[in-house]
């Protein structure tokens, strides 16, 4: 047990994630990271060795370069839900497609795929690599076994979004049902 602050930095691990969950924070980027720690008089480059600390200590999980997400593993905690991820990956982004159906309650089949509409360019990590890949998969981000499938539209395409409860602690931009004929 000696050894179990260092795993994760000591208190600064504990007192940074008490800070990010004050803000509702299950998956955050390193800028809100950055901000929770200097609430607690942290600076930047002891924020970032706490991030490398929490993550080898599976507290936390990078998902992209500068995207995190806790992963429930500390007592107390939760992992955020699969739906959170998606859409943080790329802003602006919202459910859309069959994800957005079933969360409008118009379809009951939960999608294996879920699907988000951006006006990012979205580049995922199977794009970066030098391996031929079919073009349709090529916009699915793959992460723990959660596939995310990005459509990309002209930014004046991209309206209509709201935003709707998951869990009691998660909301997440959803397409409203008048979007629909307009993809």
């Amino acid at each position: 047990m000696a050894h179990l602050p260092e795993s994760y930095s000591g208190g600064h691990g504990l007192a940074l994630l008490e800070g990010l969950d004050e803000h509702g924070k299950l998956v955050f980027t390193a800028a809100d990271a950055l901000d929770a720690g200097a609430a607690r008089s942290l600076a930047a480059r002891q924020v970032y060795h706490v991030l490398l600390r929490l993550e080898a200590a599976g507290w936390i999980r990078r998902i992209k370069r500068g995207l995190y997400a806790v992963t429930g593993k500390l007592p107390g905690s939760s992992a955020p839900h699969d739906y959170a991820i998606a859409t943080a990956l790329y802003t602006p982004s919202a459910l859309s497609h069959r994800t957005a159906l079933q969360l409008h309650g118009l379809s009951e089949q939960v999608p294996q795929v879920i699907t988000c509409t951006t006006t990012a360019k979205v580049v995922t990590p199977a794009m970066r690599t030098r391996q031929p890949r079919r073009r349709r998969r090529a916009s699915i981000w793959q992460i723990d076994g959660l596939q995310i499938r990005y459509v990309s539209v002209l930014p004046a395409r991209f309206f209509g979004v709201e935003e709707i409860w998951v869990d009691e602690r998660t909301r997440v931009p959803v397409t409203k049902l008048s979007n629909i004929n307009a993809f």
